[in-house]
């Protein structure tokens, strides 16, 4: 998912990655990309083949945004998605590293495997889980990889490194990519140069993936949607969740956008007030990260960050699934969409209830409808706030896992030849693989984030009892310098 944090001290939305290291990048995005190296000119760029790598910019005669055939044939979407069984690797992308992490997860103990060189870091990843494919956006050079990934067939069969099938080239910088099991396409979220003023739109270009080693751009013409910091696909109604807050005003809004329409118009009753639907106020502002879509039980899942008001958000929206004659946007109505609380009460008083002090993402496991909430909150023996994961189940609840944050929890820990070395605090970089019921945290140098991260790997059942799981050296798999996304394939 995306990483966007408030370390940075203007605009979350600047940047797709917020802390102090990311200073003069985030000043790049406000105050226009011309000086890291974009076009000074504040007109609109298109992906280009000059920016190296191969992508074919003609249209294709296929359905919705961009290349659309028209109203009333749409195309023929599935009911409902199968899972796909994890192959047991993680990948592991970081902000000063260059290398893609693997460590595989399907055997007895973690193994850490030899490290996929980017060429230059690697920020946000999507995963293609049908095909085995990742993607990966490289804020640097202005451009997307598309690799394949091996699926070994047993725990003892060897893993092969990732194979690259293509470059997207941009000229813009990638911030977000999403896939699109339905349709196999490839949303990438870019930030035009702001001409030496406030940026204030994100361009959107849809790639189709049916042959991935020739990428087809849809859309010549970039989509305009506002700046983001965290956006969620639903397949089956072919919607597009996104997250603004609004610069002149500080509102928060979520935008559903129907993907099925030509000029990717908004669903009817969106955007939504996220100030009134989550009206709980405090000395620091609102952020929603991680967007996660359960589209088999049609619900949005997000993380609310707001110190002592953070908490786990649901929102259900209408279930309604589009035909070959009929959009989303025409059967379905977003002023319908009801929050779904959790257990974080945040109409109490921050003393009268277990609270926690940052809010990173959920993340799904829909074999056993569990959530598993990255957050961070006060460990008791320290004075300051640290990662912790806490399980919940279908009903919200938060279970007892490892039981060390007001009865419920497993903190991040380091550890070394078995032993606990204190605490840690994570940039959200997390997965779950539900076939092997591992969850991946990830865990960052405070004091030096450029020096080398961790990964926390706990194994839980089927009741999420959660117990800390090392290398067999009884230490924590080490990956680069601040982790900053982590994708389960």
């Amino acid at each position: 998912m995306s990483h966007i944090r408030s370390h940075f001290l203007f605009y979350e939305y600047a940047m797709i990655t917020f802390r102090s290291s990311v200073f003069f990048l985030g000043l790049c995005l406000i105050f226009g990309l011309g000086a890291c190296g974009g076009d000074s000119n504040g007109v609109p760029i298109l992906p280009s083949p000059d920016n190296g790598g191969t992508v074919d910019t003609g249209t294709i005669p296929d359905f919705g945004t961009g290349g659309d055939v028209g109203a009333g044939n749409y195309p023929a979407l599935p009911t409902s998605l199968p899972s796909v069984a994890h192959a047991g690797v993680v990948y592991v992308s970081h902000f000063h590293t260059s290398d893609l992490r693997m460590v595989r997860v399907d055997g007895a103990t973690p193994v850490s495997l030899p490290s996929y060189e980017l060429g230059v870091p690697g920020d946000d990843l999507a995963l293609d889980p049908d095909n085995d494919r990742l993607f990966v956006a490289k804020f640097v050079s202005k451009q997307v990889e598309v690799l394949q990934l091996s699926r070994p067939a047993s725990p003892s069969a060897p893993v092969s490194a990732p194979v690259p099938l293509a470059t997207i080239p941009l000229a813009e910088t990638p911030l977000l990519v999403r896939h699109d099991r339905a349709l196999n396409r490839l949303y990438v979220f870019t930030a035009p140069d702001a001409g030496g003023g406030l940026l204030t739109t994100f361009h959107l270009s849809i790639y189709d993936m049916s042959n991935p080693s020739q990428p087809i751009l849809r859309n010549p013409m970039p989509h305009n949607v506002p700046v983001t910091t965290s956006v969620a696909l639903d397949p089956l109604r072919q919607i597009l969740f996104l997250y603004e807050r609004n610069s002149t005003t500080d509102a928060r809004y979520l935008h559903v956008y129907d993907l099925l329409s030509p000029d990717l118009s908004e669903v009817p009753g969106a955007p939504l007030n996220l100030n009134t639907m989550f009206p709980q106020t405090n000395n620091t502002g609102m952020s929603i990260r991680g967007l996660t879509v359960d589209e088999n039980q049609h619900r949005l899942y997000g993380a609310r960050a707001q110190t002592a008001n953070s908490e786990l958000i649901v929102i259900d929206y209408p279930g309604a699934l589009p035909t070959t004659t009929q959009r989303y946007g025409d059967l379905a109505n977003m002023a319908l969409a009801t929050v779904i609380p959790d257990f974080f009460n945040v109409d109490l008083p921050p003393e009268s209830r277990p609270n926690l002090l940052d809010a990173f993402g959920p993340h799904l496991d829909r074999q056993l409808g569990a959530i598993f909430f990255s957050a961070s909150a006060w460990a008791a023996d320290v004075s300051f706030k640290h990662a912790i994961v806490v399980p919940m189940n279908s009903a919200l609840q938060p279970v007892p896992a490892c039981g060390e944050f007001e009865g419920f929890g497993c903190f991040y820990k380091g550890y070394s030849n078995g032993t606990s070395v204190g605490y840690k605090a994570t940039d959200e970089a997390a997965c779950v693989n539900s076939t092997h019921r591992v969850f991946v945290g990830s865990s960052f140098d405070v004091s030096s984030e450029a020096d080398p991260g961790s990964l926390h790997l706990f194994r839980y059942d089927t009741t999420l009892s959660m117990t800390p799981w090392l290398e067999a050296d009884g230490g924590n798999p080490v990956v680069g310098g601040l982790p900053i996304n982590a994708i389960c394939h």
